[in-house]
């Protein structure tokens, strides 16, 4: 499959003068989309019947990602990382999104786009960002692919087996002091912003200031998103402004890739009071995959691990409020969750679920349903 901003490299037109060059490099290897079929596939002992039932949900289902970082990356990563995030033209995996079988994936452009600055999290590289996914997508030769804004945007691309890629941004340091900023995002087609990331901004408390609440502009942020039907991703914000924004807000928030601090032991995850309060009031919680890596130390973690998350999620607050963020994308890691290293392997967790016992109607809440139906509750 043809991807365009990584292509256009060898031909782009540009002004050259003795004051201006295009320094755009090609790197040798990218790392892998798509797996064997074998290595694809984890091993959950599945019968003959039920991976045709598993398959048949994941195709006849809207299969959506509640967070991933959908870009390629060259390899070695570690030695590429941040000359190739200065470029502003990240690779983004269709060929693995396809193979895995989603129909939605809610994607954070901002993180990895550092042309402004080495840091992430700037006003310019969001935008940059914005703009370099729409032309991508629009770019694409099969049409297969594009910026999806609503919830019937998802159910749409069930339908006619595309794939919706809908912008989203962890963090809140670029509302700044202008309210009408979120306006703008949201023109431009971001549907998701997280209040904070790591540290306190102007909104409120992150993950790693446990003492910072959410402040009076962030209060005015929330009620400006429910008026714009964007959605309030609470992932990186600390217990306070969790807790208080929940409150606020007149429309549910969501947490769209977190883990449950009480099921693995790691304080700066959500506790079970956040969770039950988040479900309270209509939001979704998306377990992450990718940040399992840190529970076990001295063995492998596997896709079971994740299960076993979903299940305690169900267990505290019912089906309803469960979806998948797995908040991975493809490099060459050497140490991945088995059984879901990248997008690609997105049917493992349909046919774990299948293994697990759930019904088809649980899956099909927990694969997609419950982000749509969040998703139009927030559109209203």
């Amino acid at each position: 499959m043809r991807n365009y901003s990584y292509l256009r490299e060898e031909r782009l037109h540009y002004m050259q003068d003795l004051y201006t060059t295009l320094n755009i490099k090609r790197y040798e290897r990218m790392a892998e989309q798509v797996m064997s079929a074998e290595k694809l596939k984890f091993d959950f002992g599945l019968s003959k019947d039920q991976e045709e039932r598993a398959e048949l949900l994941h195709a006849d289902s809207p299969v959506v990602s509640f967070h991933e970082h959908p870009y390629v990356f060259p390899v070695p990563k570690e030695k590429y990382l941040d000359e190739y995030c200065s470029l502003g033209r990240l690779y983004i995996g269709y060929e693995g999104l396809e193979a895995g079988g989603l129909n939605a994936v809610f994607a954070g452009v901002h993180f990895y786009c550092r042309v402004a600055q080495r840091r992430p999290w700037s006003w310019y590289d969001l935008v940059y960002s914005l703009g370099m996914h729409h032309t991508d997508t629009l770019k694409q030769k099969d049409e297969k692919f594009f910026i999806g804004k609503s919830h019937n945007d998802i159910e749409y691309a069930a339908k006619e087996n595309k794939v919706a890629i809908i912008p989203t941004s962890e963090c809140g340091d670029v509302v700044g002091n202008e309210l009408d900023n979120l306006d703008v995002l949201y023109g431009l087609g971001l549907r998701a912003l997280g209040l904070t990331y790591f540290h306190q901004n102007q909104l409120g408390g992150g993950e790693l200031d446990p003492e910072a609440h959410l402040t009076e502009l962030g209060i005015d942020a929330i009620h400006r998103m429910n008026d714009l039907g964007m959605m309030i991703d609470l992932s990186h914000t600390n217990k306070f402004t969790t807790l208080e924004a929940i409150e606020v807000s007149e429309k549910p928030c969501v947490i769209t890739h977190s883990l449950a601090a009480e099921a693995c032991g790691l304080s700066n995850y959500k506790s079970d009071e956040e969770i039950k309060a988040l479900a309270e009031k209509g939001g979704v919680f998306g377990v992450k995959i990718h940040g399992l890596l840190q529970l076990k130390k001295n063995s492998a973690v596997t896709i079971e691990d994740a299960l076993d998350h979903i299940e305690y999620i169900v267990k505290l607050v019912g089906v309803d409020h469960v979806a998948i963020g797995p908040d991975t994308e493809w490099g060459e890691e050497t140490e991945y969750v088995k059984g879901y290293r990248n997008p690609s392997q997105f049917l493992n967790i349909t046919r774990g679920l299948v293994s697990r016992g759930y019904s088809d109607d649980e899956i099909k809440k927990i694969i997609g349903g419950n982000v749509i139906k969040v998703m139009s509750e927030i559109e209203k």
